[in-house]
């Protein structure tokens, strides 16, 4: 894997957070691969949610109030700056029954412990209040979500 990401959604009005996810952005040759089954999905099913989504792996969601943008980065790259590369495994095609969710599992201890280790960073360096930051139930490149309980079978 080779870079971590921050992607800012635009502030909702009703609750005054902004939203953001981290995440880890594959290799072009993964992304290729991820995006083959992406558009076979496309082809046999038509369109759902994420299935024109960039390839990339979650690690972690937060809402923010007022810690500016600039702390976080700063703390995240305080974080990751001496981390070491590893490798993951895809371990297989999985689903969330519950979203109606298809995606590719990555069976990898080092990265929950990385999510792990992130989530900590944003509570307790950036002061990032833990109702607002929580990591992803399960590390995973998604297919397509949302998909017609006629097609998810």
């Amino acid at each position: 894997m080779e870079i971590l990401e921050l992607e800012g959604k635009p502030m909702n009005p009703l609750n005054g957070l902004r939203e953001y996810l981290v995440i880890i952005s594959p290799p072009t040759f993964i992304k290729n691969d991820v995006w083959e089954f992406k558009n076979e999905f496309f082809e046999h099913f038509g369109n759902a949610k994420y299935v024109r989504s960039q390839p990339h792996i979650s690690l972690s969601n937060f809402l923010i109030e007022s810690t500016p943008e600039t702390t976080i980065f700063k703390e995240l790259y305080h974080f990751l700056k001496d981390g070491k590369s590893f490798e993951i495994k895809i371990s297989g095609f999985e689903s969330f029954e519950n979203s109606k969710t298809l995606f590719l599992e990555v069976a990898e201890t080092k990265i929950v412990d990385l999510q792990k280790k992130l989530v900590e960073v944003l509570r307790k360096r950036a002061k990032i209040a833990n109702r607002f930051t929580r990591k992803l139930e399960k590390p995973h490149i998604t297919i397509a979500s949302n998909i017609p309980d006629y097609q998810f079978d």
